[in-house]
């Protein structure tokens, strides 16, 4: 049996998006980054600013990734 294991980035390299930008994650070390989030472009429920379980400490609790074409 094969297993292909793959990265949220990898998978993203082989789309037709010309860009992506990580907004929040946790880093290899295990921290948790939480950059700006423009929710003009869409609104996104489960993040530090729409759910309380993450807002204190302020922590990412999903992947949210700004994908271009």
């Amino acid at each position: 049996m094969v297993s292909y294991v793959y990265t949220v980035k990898e998978l993203l390299e082989k789309t037709d998006f010309k860009s992506f930008t990580f907004l929040h994650y946790y880093d290899e070390m295990g921290e948790g980054i939480t950059n700006k989030i423009d929710y003009s472009k869409g609104f996104v429920m489960r993040t530090p600013d729409n759910d309380n379980r993450v807002k204190n400490p302020f922590r990412p609790l999903s992947l949210v990734v700004d994908c271009f074409k």
